[in-house]
C-alpha cells in the first residue's frame, strides 16, 4: 500500500507542478492525507506513540486515522472527477 500511495504522491506532485490547477492541488492534498493513514497504520503496527491509542475507538489515533482516510479519499476523488470534467468530451 505504501508503494501505491507514494506512486500517487509523485504523480500528483508532478501533475500539480506542471498544471497548477485546483483539481491537481486537491489530488495532491488527498494523497497526502492517505499517506498519513499509511503512517498511522505503521505506528500502530510498531507500537509507536502509544499515547495516541492506535486502533482503539475514541482515541486521538483513531480519529486521526479516520479523518485522514475520509479526507484523502474525498479530495482525491473530487480532484480526479474535476480533472476529467475539465478535459471535456473527446
Amino acid at each position: 500500500m505504501l508503494v501505491l500511495i507514494l506512486g500517487l504522491l509523485v504523480a500528483s506532485a508532478l501533475s500539480y507542478r506542471s498544471n497548477k490547477t485546483l483539481p491537481s492541488f486537491m489530488q495532491l492534498i488527498g494523497v497526502s492525507f492517505l499517506l498519513v493513514v499509511v503512517f498511522a497504520h505503521l505506528c500502530e503496527a510498531f507500537s509507536a506513540f502509544p499515547s495516541m491509542g492506535w486502533g482503539k475507538e475514541g482515541t486521538p489515533g483513531h480519529y486521526l486515522d479516520l479523518s485522514s482516510a475520509v479526507l484523502g479519499v474525498v479530495l482525491f476523488a473530487v480532484g480526479s472527477v474535476l480533472r476529467v470534467a475539465r478535459r471535456g468530451p473527446t
